[in-house]
């Protein structure tokens, strides 16, 4: 899928403009705003997303923005192999991340229509999907039907699933959504713990391609980086004591089972030896990155300083390995027509998938700028390397025409809404480029809440930390928080 990432790429470097040589300088988080608002949330907003019912939002759509229809098919959904099998079916982890993208709309712009799109989205879950026992469909088929019996359906859909609600529990504090995510929370770690292999299982029972046997990084990740590291601070204290004890448990399993000392490097899954290869299913620097992410965080917010300076350790290894800077003419050849305004001893820079490759995918390059943000306030050496890999997303990950991001790097025509792509990993990442740009500038991060009017529920910057936090309710029962001093 990716073999033409360099290709591609060389057309957007012949036809967009690159500044001058040397490093482009930072965005502050009005940059980071503006940009999110121009490219990002209109593909979102528009009716076309919203679904039928409103709620069920379209788990695929068409570049232009309309839902799939087999009657008029989108060239760019059925001309590729590995999604026409998938069409037609309607994946609750991708409601779910569409309404975590509503959310993020929200909290950063205060748009009230946003918070109604995210509580469609996590209500029509609740109501249709949600099952008494605690456990979530994981899509439903062409013929309205649950597609997985429920020992079939994956620990990683169970956590994406949970992604949506922890957002708006996050926004709202809402009391009876807490209720449905613990309950959900609570069945993976009864029903997917392996006392034996100390992990979470993937499934519970093969089928849909997916086996009894496998161990898989993301069974263990994603409970942390779709809920559990962002509600565990916000918990009340008859759960948080517990959550800190599951979320340790699993920073362990990541560590102790999944990471190469070696290599600094965290394996896609080590149920064959295969798994130890780098070119292996989920051995990307995009996975590595998020698990150290992740792993630095769970130390912050849980108090293990050691924790936390072995993540960032392993996360700097791989930051440097994943970054490339090249000269245009190492990237354009001789031959090739220069971007206006460029010299040939003009470097661009971005982020690469693996070790030879040259790009990679929307959600790996979202995962490795978070990451990286995230260091620099401690690390500035590599704010080089976040100017060039903040201007190559602007210049090669956006359709300018429709709004959203491209499959990869200049990825020009390929599809960007399907049963793995829609809002959540670039909504993400402006969320948390927004809250440390400010930072790094020493500026005041304003985000909006819709919290209760009564009690004093605690609020923080995402998954930050602010020393100074002013909030001011308005008369819609949204709050404007400004987070100062942000670490």
């Amino acid at each position: 899928m990716f073999k033409n990432l360099l290709c591609s790429f060389l057309l957007l470097l012949n036809s967009l403009p690159l500044s001058a040589a040397g490093p482009p300088p930072l965005p502050n988080g009005n940059r980071v705003l503006h940009d999110f608002k121009e490219t990002i949330v209109p593909y979102f907003m528009q009716k076309s997303a919203l679904g039928e019912p409103y709620g069920n939002f379209p788990t695929f759509r068409c570049n232009n923005g309309l839902p799939f229809n087999e009657k008029a098919p989108c060239a760019e959904l059925v001309s590729r192999e590995w999604l026409v099998a998938k069409l037609g079916r309607q994946y609750t982890r991708m409601i779910s991340r569409q309404a975590f993208t509503y959310g993020v709309i929200f909290h950063l712009t205060g748009n009230p229509e946003a918070l109604k799109h995210a509580q469609a989205g996590v209500d029509y879950i609740r109501k249709a999907l949600l099952q008494d026992n605690g456990s979530v469909v994981s899509y439903i088929d062409a013929n309205g039907k649950p597609g997985l019996l429920p020992r079939q359906r994956t620990s990683q859909d169970l956590a994406y699933a949970q992604l949506g609600l922890a957002m708006l529990y996050y926004l709202t504090r809402d009391a009876a959504l807490l209720q449905d995510i613990v309950r959900i929370k609570d069945y993976v770690f009864s029903q997917y713990r392996d006392l034996d292999k100390d992990m979470l299982k993937w499934v519970l029972q093969d089928g849909d391609e997916q086996f009894a046997n496998q161990q898989e990084l993301v069974a263990q990740l994603d409970q942390i980086n779709a809920y559990m590291l962002l509600l565990y601070p916000l918990m009340p204290d008859t759960l948080q004591e517990s959550w800190k004890q599951d979320l340790s448990w699993l920073a362990d399993v990541l560590r102790y089972q999944f990471h190469s000392d070696d290599e600094q490097r965290f394996y896609g899954y080590i149920h064959h030896k295969s798994g130890q290869s780098h070119k292996s299913r989920h051995g990307d620097f995009g996975h590595t990155s998020k698990a150290y992410w992740m792993l630095y965080l769970v130390g912050q917010n849980t108090g293990n300083r050691e924790l936390s300076e072995w993540a960032a350790s392993g996360l700097l290894s791989v930051l440097e390995r994943a970054f490339g800077e090249y000269q245009l003419l190492e990237v354009l050849g001789p031959d090739q027509k220069l971007p206006e305004g460029s010299k040939m001893t003009d470097k661009v820079g971005f982020w690469n998938s693996h070790i030879d490759t040259r790009g990679s995918a929307w959600w790996e390059y979202a995962e490795l700028d978070q990451a990286a943000w995230t260091l620099s306030l401690k690390y500035p050496a590599l704010d080089e390397k976040i100017g060039h890999t903040y201007r190559t997303w602007q210049n090669a990950m956006i359709d300018y025409q429709y709004g959203s991001t491209w499959l990869y790097l200049n990825g020009v025509g390929t599809p960007k809404t399907f049963h793995w792509k829609n809002g959540y990993h670039e909504s993400e990442r402006a969320l948390v480029l927004y809250i440390l740009a400010q930072a790094r500038s020493g500026q005041t991060a304003t985000l909006y809440f819709a919290l209760p009017e009564t009690g004093s529920p605690i609020v923080q910057p995402y998954y930050f930390r602010a020393k100074q936090v002013k909030v001011k309710s308005t008369n819609s029962g949204i709050q404007e928080v400004e987070f100062r001093d942000i670490y």
